[in-house]
């Protein structure tokens, strides 16, 4: 379950899975071949029905920590029950880890340690990311939303245990999608700083962790634009809360509306719009309520 040093600050690689063994099997393999001496796996199943926690426990044994659901939960509420085990475990350092993510460098968390350690203001690093091609999908390039620089991915990065306890965890609320910037955020008000690290990496397939569906994807993602600027509105001019809305929102999700048109899905279309309407009028009439993490 658990490698100890005395002298090597402990890890804890926590990953989210929900009915996808053989994906699940590839990613925690992938882990076993990172070399650190003090490394705890924790797998947080969100309520499987095909039976797949019961093989992961007889393939892998006492080398997971399980934590799980007997219901689905949120991506965040998922997340933050693995974090918590983690630190209750004794990890400095946590790892939001992809089921789809593996072909990790052998010395991945030697080098996240590294630059953590280099530097106490230093609450979340994270690395190159590859794709099952082999090119670069992220390279510490800045990705900006909402003003918010992001040179970490985040499909997959390490958070610091002191960052968690001042910040808190990842956004319940929101559950999924603009989460990563939210906690971005949070963390920069507070004084923290992100790094990015090329010198390691891992390949990322997409799609494992999170189910997509039309609904979800559409209904959520315009929910939450409009939710993150509740949350932090007084922080962000009129002009950019438009030009995030409707950028990030609208013009991006009705791309998916005019494509399905363009092949004759009518209904899939219907479904598309009907989705991100449901999600703005929800977005703009219910109030947000502050996650209590």
């Amino acid at each position: 379950m658990i490698s100890k040093s005395q002298s090597t600050p402990c890890v804890g690689m926590v990953m989210l899975q929900y009915n996808r063994y053989d994906l699940t099997c590839l990613a925690l393999d992938a882990i076993k071949k990172i070399v650190y001496d003090n490394m705890v796996v924790i797998l947080v199943d969100n309520g499987s029905e095909d039976n797949s926690l019961e093989k992961l426990k007889k393939k892998y044994g006492d080398w997971i920590v399980y934590e799980e659901s007997n219901h689905r939960i949120s991506y965040c509420e998922a997340y933050n029950l693995g974090f918590k085990k983690a630190l209750s475990l004794g990890a400095k350092y946590v790892h939001l880890t992809h089921n789809d993510s593996y072909d990790y460098s052998s010395n991945y968390l030697d080098e996240i340690v590294k630059a953590f350690e280099s530097d106490v203001s230093i609450a979340l690093v994270g690395t190159r990311v590859m794709s099952p091609e082999g090119h670069i999908d992220w390279g510490g390039e800045n990705r900006a939303k909402f003003g918010i620089d992001m040179d970490t991915p985040t499909c997959g990065y390490a958070i610091s245990k002191n960052s968690l306890e001042k910040v808190g965890y990842l956004d319940e609320t929101l559950g999924v999608y603009f989460e990563d910037l939210d906690y971005l955020k949070r963390l920069r008000d507070e004084g923290f700083r992100t790094q990015y690290v090329d010198s390691v990496s891992y390949v990322h397939m997409g799609s494992g962790t999170i189910i997509r569906t039309n609904y979800d994807f559409h209904f959520l993602r315009m929910r939450n634009i409009f939710w993150f600027f509740k949350k932090h509105g007084r922080d962000y001019s009129m002009s950019l809360k438009f030009r995030s809305i409707f950028g990030l929102g609208w013009k991006y999700h009705l791309s998916f509306f005019f494509a399905a048109l363009k092949k004759g899905l009518i209904f899939k279309a219907a479904f598309i719009l009907y989705a991100n309407l449901k999600g703005s009028i929800v977005g703009i009439l219910f109030p947000y309520k502050k996650s209590r993490c």
